[in-house]
C-alpha cells in the first residue's frame, strides 16, 4: 500500500472480533470508519477507500471478498488483509493470490496511542511480491534460449516431432488400441484429482468392463473398434485409458455426474451399433468432490466397488453411479 492512513477519509471493517480494536485506531486518526454491510459488501466502498478484512472474517470468504474489492469493474479500492504473524507463512502467498495491497500483522493486545504510531503499524505492512508479466517472462526465456518468440515456437514445433517424443508416446500409450496405458492414466488421474481439490470443481471418473474381449474370436478389430468409439465420444480435454485388459478409464475434468451418465449411455449406444451387441458391460461411474474422498486411491476404490454393484444389478445395460 503506497499511501499513508492519513490518505484516506473513510475506512470499511471486515474484522472478526479479536481485531475490532483496529478499528477505533483508525477512527482516533479522523477516518470516518464504516462496518462493511452484509448484504453486497463489495458495493459499498468507494475507489478511493481503505478496506480493512481480517482472514478469518466471519460474514463472508475474505480471500473472495477481496479479489471481488479489487477488481476495477467493481471497485478497485485499497484492500489490506489482517492476521496474526504466528500465520504469516500460509498468509502472505494468500494475500498475493487474492490481490491484495498488503497484509498487516497484528497483536491484539498490542497497545497504541497517537497518530503516529497508527502511521507506524501501517507503513510496517508486508506487500505481496508482484508476479511477472507475461512479456516479462517470455523476454526472460528469449535471453535465456537465445532468439526471438518465433525462433523459440519453431524450436518448440521441432521438438514436439523429435524421436524422443515419440518415444514417450510409445511408452504410454497401449499398442493394441492407442489408448494410454494403465499406469500413465493412473498418474494422470492423480493430477486431475489434485486439480479438482484444489479447485473444487467436478471431476467424473467412468469405468467400463468388458469381460467378453478375452473370449472374442476377432479381438483385435474389437479394441480397435472400442477405441473409436471412446476417442469419437470423448472431448479433447477427456483423458482416455485402457485401464487393464478387458477395462477402460476415462477421466473427465469439469463434468458432473449427470454429464457422466449422459456420455456413459452414449457410449453404450455406440459400442452396441458399431462394435458388438452381445458384448456384455457393465460401467461404474464417480464423482467428486464427494464426501470419504480425499485421494486418487479412494477414488479408484470407490469406482471398483461401484462395479461389484454394477455387475450385480439386472438388464443389459448395467450402469451404476456411486452413492
Amino acid at each position: 500500500m503506497s499511501k499513508g492512513v492519513g490518505d484516506f477519509a473513510r475506512a470499511w471493517l471486515g474484522l472478526s472480533p479479536e481485531f475490532a480494536v483496529l478499528g477505533q485506531f483508525l477512527a482516533s486518526a479522523g477516518l470516518t470508519v464504516d462496518t462493511l454491510p452484509a448484504e453486497s459488501p463489495w458495493d459499498a466502498p468507494n475507489p478511493d477507500d481503505l478496506v480493512v478484512l481480517s482472514t478469518n472474517f466471519a460474514g463472508y470468504n475474505a480471500l473472495v471478498l477481496c479479489q471481488r474489492l479489487k477488481n476495477p469493474h467493481t471497485g478497485g479500492c485499497t484492500v489490506i488483509l489482517v492476521d496474526r504473524e504466528s500465520n504469516a507463512e500460509h498468509v502472505l502467498p494468500l494475500a498475493q493470490y487474492c490481490m491484495a495491497d498488503g497484509f498487516l500483522f497484528f497483536d491484539p493486545s498490542q497497545q497504541i496511542t497517537g497518530n503516529e504510531q497508527i502511521e507506524s503499524l501501517f507503513a510496517g505492512l508486508e506487500r505481496p511480491v508482484p508476479a511477472e508479466s507475461t512479456d516479462q517472462i517470455l523476454s526472460r526465456l528469449e535471453d535465456r534460449m537465445g532468439g526471438g518468440a518465433r525462433d523459440l515456437a519453431d524450436r518448440v514445433v521441432a521438438g514436439l516431432s523429435s524421436e524422443r517424443t515419440q518415444h514417450f508416446l510409445h511408452s504410454v500409450t497401449d499398442e493394441a488400441t492407442g489408448l494410454f496405458r494403465g499406469d500413465y492414466i493412473a498418474f494422470r488421474l492423480e493430477e486431475e484429482f489434485k486439480r479438482s481439490w484444489r479447485f473444487r470443481y467436478p471431476l467424473s471418473l467412468v469405468l467400463y468392463d468388458l469381460p467378453g474381449l478375452a473370449a472374442d474370436p476377432a479381438r483385435e478389430t474389437t479394441l480397435s473398434r472400442i477405441a473409436g468409439v471412446f476417442l469419437n465420444q470423448c472431448r479433447d480435454i477427456d483423458v482416455v485409458g485402457r485401464y487393464d485388459d478387458s477395462s477402460f478409464l476415462l477421466i473427465l475434468p469439469n463434468t458432473g455426474s449427470m454429464g457422466a451418465q449422459v456420455l456413459a449411455n452414449r457410449i453404450l449406444d455406440c459400442l452396441r451399433t458399431d462394435v458388438a451387441k452381445q458384448l456384455a458391460s457393465a460401467v461404474a461411474i464417480v464423482t467428486v468432490p464427494k464426501t470419504g474422498v480425499r485421494t486418487k486411491d479412494d477414488l479408484l476404490d470407490l469406482a471398483r466397488l461401484t462395479m461389484f454393484q454394477a455387475w450385480a444389478s439386472s438388464g443389459e445395460e448395467r450402469v451404476q453411479v456411486a452413492d
